[in-house]
């Protein structure tokens, strides 16, 4: 019996990849900030059949209340296999030309990540439990663009950060997963002007949860996004500027 928390757990992809395991009835432990939302999904969720979905509301700001919370809850979690990081915010374009939002933004999206990461990973060795971390940072973390550089600048952090969590854990049992989506079609990109390179959460959730099987530390969301990126690299930044 499969065993899943989620944090961020109402976010698009989030709800997508539960609907996919509840299917297979697994056990759904649901961490965000909106618990009607939750209490929403899990209606659905149990429908689908799951065979236990709890749900705890957390919001997540620089105290540390929080993380004693989830570290609570993920301690009375058993034989725990996989825990999803499924958050972030992206700025507007009045956001962006505001410090403090800046600096909230890059917290959230960056260190906050981070912190979770650093702390599930070293509640998985304290326990002995072997499992995965899958984090959903994004594409825009590669290549920097004028549109979304302060989200990019925060995806990048998370994913040198499981880059070298991945290089301490060599010997373990614990996998630390970096889930890059390329355009998705979410709440959050809803102002965004849609083409062929869009996809829709739906496919992307099952994406995600195919992939989780294998043993990749990095997961392109879907998988053509690993060859733009490759050629975007080549460019010279005068061109990428443009793009």
């Amino acid at each position: 019996m499969q065993k899943i928390l989620i944090i961020g757990s109402n976010s698009k992809i989030a709800v997508e990849c539960c609907k996919i395991w509840a299917k297979k009835k697994y056990e759904l432990f649901l961490i965000s900030r909106d618990i009607k939302k939750m209490k929403e999904n899990s209606k659905i969720f149990y429908k689908l059949g799951a065979t236990k979905v709890r749900f705890k509301k957390i919001k997540f700001d620089k105290n540390e209340n929080y993380i004693k919370n989830i570290e609570n809850n993920f301690i009375r979690i058993k034989n725990l296999n996989l825990v999803l990081i499924s958050f972030g915010e992206l700025l507007n374009e009045k956001q962006i030309n505001r410090w403090y939002q800046i600096e909230k933004n890059i917290y959230l999206n960056g260190l906050e990540t981070c912190r979770l990461i650093y702390l599930i990973n070293k509640i998985f060795k304290k326990k002995n439990n072997p499992g995965t971390i899958a984090v959903i940072t994004s594409v825009a973390g590669e290549i920097i663009k004028k549109s979304n550089f302060i989200y990019g600048l925060g995806k990048s952090l998370v994913s040198n950060f499981i880059t070298g969590i991945n290089f301490q854990n060599k010997d373990s049992n614990i996998r630390i997963i970096d889930i890059k989506p390329g355009y998705i079609i979410t709440p959050m990109t809803s102002r965004f002007k849609k083409n062929f390179l869009w996809t829709k959460s739906i496919s992307a959730a099952k994406i995600i949860v195919n992939q989780l099987d294998k043993k990749n530390e990095v997961i392109y969301v879907p998988n053509f996004w690993k060859y733009i990126m490759a050629f975007l690299k080549l460019l010279p930044k005068k061109i990428n500027k443009h793009l």
